[in-house]
């Protein structure tokens, strides 16, 4: 008998969800799906993910004062948009706290089981690198408008994780609107996905 395992296949991030947006933290409930062709489970817990902001309304630096304090302008009406729209880095994590979890497909029917599974990202103090705080200071102001938040990077797994094989690697992106008064989030047109279609670094 001949026992054929695959990768996981059209792995994807669908949604997010319960978005809590503070300046000192931010969660996000993420939900992936992939389609699962193994006759077992496949679990992901490890990967290198990024997180970005960004908004048309949030206020933007335009100079520093005598004093080294942020002089901002706000963009805060349909009119007044502000010409680019720059991503803020938030974080980025190495593993997931609680794994994702695809189930296996029912064995001798040759047929991919498609699954959605969830995780929790939590990243603290946002923003914030090496110690210089100015990026989470610049996120406690984007956060009291609407704004887009980005989750990208690579996802890692192996099939039989217990033992030493091959490591698979793949590719997610996914751009939502948040609203950090009461969590929505909602999708985004799709010109506004473009930082999906850049090459990872």
């Amino acid at each position: 008998m001949i026992f054929i395992v695959s990768p996981l296949r059209s792995v994807e991030i669908i949604s997010f969800g319960n978005v809590l947006s503070t300046q000192k933290q931010l969660f996000v409930d993420l939900f992936v799906q992939a389609s699962n062709s193994n006759g077992f489970s496949v679990q992901i817990s490890h990967g290198v993910i990024s997180l970005f902001a960004a908004s048309h309304y949030v206020p933007v630096m335009n100079t520093i004062n005598k004093s080294q304090e942020y002089i901002f302008s706000d963009y805060n009406t349909s009119s007044d948009v502000a010409p680019h729209v720059k991503q803020e880095y938030l974080g980025t994590f190495n593993s997931l706290e609680t794994p994702l979890l695809f189930e296996a497909s029912p064995l001798f029917y040759f047929k991919s089981k498609s699954s959605v599974s969830k995780s929790q990202i939590q990243i603290k103090n946002p923003g914030e690198t090496k110690g210089d705080m100015s990026g989470n200071e610049r996120w406690s102001l984007l956060i009291r408008y609407p704004y887009e938040l980005t989750i990208r990077g690579i996802l890692r797994y192996q099939l039989f994780p217990f033992i030493h094989t091959k490591l698979y690697s793949v590719r997610i992106c996914k751009v939502m609107q948040v609203d950090p008064v009461n969590g929505m989030v909602t999708e985004v047109p799709s010109e506004e996905n473009s930082i999906c279609d850049e090459t990872e670094e």
